[in-house]
């Protein structure tokens, strides 16, 4: 967190002592060592060793500049150095002042004979001569004007510090991420209430319509007593445009502060703002406590303050999308929690992803920018736990534009010039897939079904690498029987393995002759999820390896798989196993021919895959001449216990999927979004994840008396043993 705390002591005080018997070396910088870092120690002429003072302005030079680099990562510091007056701690409050941290000092001062002595038993070349000492105290200011932690009270400061609310409001509301959409938040306020407690998650700008109007109406709301605003990761983007850094913030972000200063909002007000912001905000209200930050966090640690605000605002680099899950488990298993034990501990509130919500952690982001809701929370003492509410923003999308992006050929062309189509710039090519509003919205169309997994080349357009057209479970846009009678027979179901899907394709690039490999996933040709890929990738023998790079090349295809990796875990289980399933190969072209494997590597191809336990073919579950037997089959695979589903393909190629109902009722259970659900999933998925029973009991009695959908019915009795 946003915390720098300045030891103040003359030489030998105990300072180093004190970072040492806490443990906090971590987040600790020591002039002393930067010193011994620039130059070590030196001869004397009297036989002895001494740090030498001679390079202290390069020594001070790298200690600001990390201690600069922290800041922007909004670590928690703690500065071991003399800090004998103002003069000599200005430039460390003007890097706190320009990152927006709170500075306090811990007083470890000794007298100038107590500091001399200890000095003179010290190791020889951290001995400081006594005239030093001498020039040091007689420069003492006794006061730095800034707050003083006791050290005997340290401990305690690194804990939270939590608000009690008792009797101060009749409720507090905590609303998510607004990104610039001020027609449901002038909804959700419509009648702010003095008498309540508002509370704001972070990410107030960006992606949506009506940056200006936004950011008048949150900075009226900061002003308020009754109003806690806190710090989102794009607000690290507000940051960077006050410090004059424009050009290195995404365009969105560019967007917004251009659309700030032509409407006249002048830097003050908006610095004015971002100083208001906090990293979280903890409380306890109603005999319950509550923690709200921006991306939410695995557990609260008892030194809670030494979070960097970079994870509060950013979250878990590995997790993030099953935060409310992991803090859960976190808290009933491990038994993680703040407070000498109190059982439930803090109920995390959070927004950033739209995640899976438990009881114990609920996610408020939901695409508002995109055409979905602004979310929101509701604690009053009528409640024992939070209603969550939500305001649809029909106003989205009004923003959303098409690329602007042009290439050679006129389909790809005609392909980015539709609303609802996202471009990364990778370096030589693009990748392109539906935007998020055409995803919770449903806006399928022949362009949007394209473009996913679809790399294109800067310029000519050409296709580098795809992967299939979006295509769709059964019953999710077409019925079962709808389905049926589009099928042209034979139909075969092949195995839907339960992990993240992967490319690789041999580019060349225009006007060069020579062919790379290509590796992707998602919408990215690097990253963790292609590091994965690329690991499952080397562990096939030479000759797979060849044989897949010939027939990417010969017949200008790209090879799909599903990647299997214990770092990304899915709930089939597949142990330790890192291996490639060779799903299909898609011809690079925007018009999707799919290939089946069998197709294009023939007898002595499969031969080969089949001998290299690093790649695998898709079991053929069934396959199915006739309607009633694909009906049968799709029944058939549905009630299966140990894997993802199916793909269903007909002989055009016609794709659909079917997910077993077992893998749906344990991916429901990770979603485990109270509200209206049926809470029996969530014990299937604790029991999985070895929660006790008395666990699961506790959450179904807490649920049971929460009336938030009268139709939902908890059966206590599959509760296991």
């Amino acid at each position: 967190m946003r915390e720098l705390v300045l030891l103040r002591g003359l030489p030998a005080s105990g300072k180093s002592s004190f970072v040492e018997e806490r443990g906090l070396g971590a987040y600790t910088l020591s002039l002393d060592d930067f010193r011994i870092k620039v130059n070590s120690v030196e001869l004397t002429r009297d036989g002895g060793y001494t740090i030498s003072q001679v390079t202290n302005t390069l020594v001070y030079k790298q200690f600001m500049s990390v201690l600069a680099a922290r800041m922007g990562l909004g670590e928690f510091t703690i500065v071991d150095a003399c800090h004998v007056n103002r003069k000599s701690v200005k430039q460390v409050l003007g890097l706190a002042e320009k990152y927006n941290y709170r500075v306090s000092v811990v007083n470890l001062n000794i007298s100038v004979e107590e500091s001399k002595r200890r000095n003179s038993v010290r190791e020889e070349y951290k001995r400081v001569p006594d005239a030093v000492v001498e020039r040091m105290a007689s420069r003492w200011e006794d006061d730095l004007l800034l707050p003083e932690i006791k050290a005997e009270e340290f401990d305690s400061f690194l804990g939270l510090t939590v608000d009690e609310l008792k009797g101060k409001y009749r409720g507090v509301v905590v609303v998510g991420d607004i990104h610039s959409s001020v027609y449901p938040l002038r909804k959700v306020i419509k009648q702010f209430d003095d008498r309540f407690l508002y509370v704001f998650v972070g990410d107030y700008f960006d992606r949506g319509d009506s940056p200006v109007e936004t950011f008048n109406l949150v900075e009226e709301l900061s002003k308020k007593e009754n109003v806690v605003m806190l710090l989102g990761n794009h607000e690290h983007h507000m940051r960077d445009y006050l410090l004059g850094e424009f050009d290195s913030i995404p365009r969105q972000a560019r967007e917004t502060y251009k659309a700030f200063k032509e409407a006249g909002i002048s830097e003050s007000r908006v610095r004015a703002f971002y100083d208001r912001l906090r990293d979280y905000y903890a409380f306890k209200v109603f005999g319950q406590k509550y923690f709200v930050c921006h991306a939410g966090v695995p557990f609260i640690p008892e030194r809670a303050k030494l979070i960097s605000t970079r994870q509060l605002t950013g979250g878990l680099e590995d997790g993030a999308e099953e935060i409310d899950t992991i803090y859960t488990v976190n808290v009933l298993k491990r038994g993680l929690v703040q407070d000498g034990g109190e059982y439930l501990g803090f109920i995390q509130i959070h927004g950033h992803l739209n995640t899976p919500s438990t009881i114990f952690s609920y996610s408020l982001e939901d695409s508002v920018e995109f055409g979905g809701n602004l979310k929101y929370a509701v604690i009053n003492p009528n409640r024992e736990l939070p209603s969550i509410c939500k305001v649809s923003n029909k106003f989205a999308g009004v923003g959303e534009r098409a690329t602007g992006i042009t290439v050679a050929d006129a389909r790809v062309n005609a392909l980015l010039q539709k609303v609802g189509i996202r471009v990364k710039d990778l370096g030589d090519y693009y990748s392109v897939n539906f935007s998020p509003t055409v995803f919770y919205n449903r806006y399928w169309n022949e362009y949007t079904v394209k473009a996913r997994g679809l790399f294109i080349e800067k310029g000519t357009g050409k296709v580098v690498a795809r992967s299939y057209d979006k295509f769709f479970n059964v019953g999710e846009m077409d019925s079962e029987e709808g389905i049926a009678e589009k099928l042209r027979f034979p139909v075969v179901f092949r195995e839907k393995a339960n992990g993240f899907l992967g490319l690789a394709s041999m580019y060349r690039k225009t006007g060069e002759e020579k062919r790379e490999l290509k590796l992707f996933s998602k919408s990215m040709d690097k990253g963790k999820f292609v590091d994965m890929l690329r690991e499952a990738w080397d562990r096939l023998k030479p000759e797979t390896r060849y044989l897949l790079k010939r027939i990417m090349v010969e017949r200008h295809v790209s090879a799909v798989f599903e990647v299997i990796h214990p770092n990304d875990r899915h709930i089939v289980d597949y142990k330790d196993e890192i291996r490639l399933y060779l799903l299909n190969f898609v011809e690079n072209e925007l018009s999707t021919k799919v290939y089946t494997p069998e197709e294009l590597l023939g007898e002595e191809g499969l031969s080969v895959i089949l001998s290299d336990s690093g790649i695998r073919l898709p079991r053929v579950l069934a396959i199915a001449h006739g309607r009633d037997e694909w009906r049968r089959a799709v029944t058939e695979l549905s009630l299966r216990k140990d894997i993802e589903g199916a793909v269903s393909v007909d002989k055009r190629g016609y794709m659909v999927k079917v997910k077993t109902n077992w893998y749906r009722d344990l991916k429901a259970s990770r979603k485990a979004l109270w509200y209206g659900r049926d809470i029996n999933a969530f014990t299937h998925y604790a029991i999985k994840h070895g929660l006790e029973k008395e666990s699961v009991v506790v959450i179904k009695r807490q649920m049971d008396k929460v009336k938030c959908n009268a139709e939902t019915k908890v059966d206590y009795s599959s509760t296991a043993t």
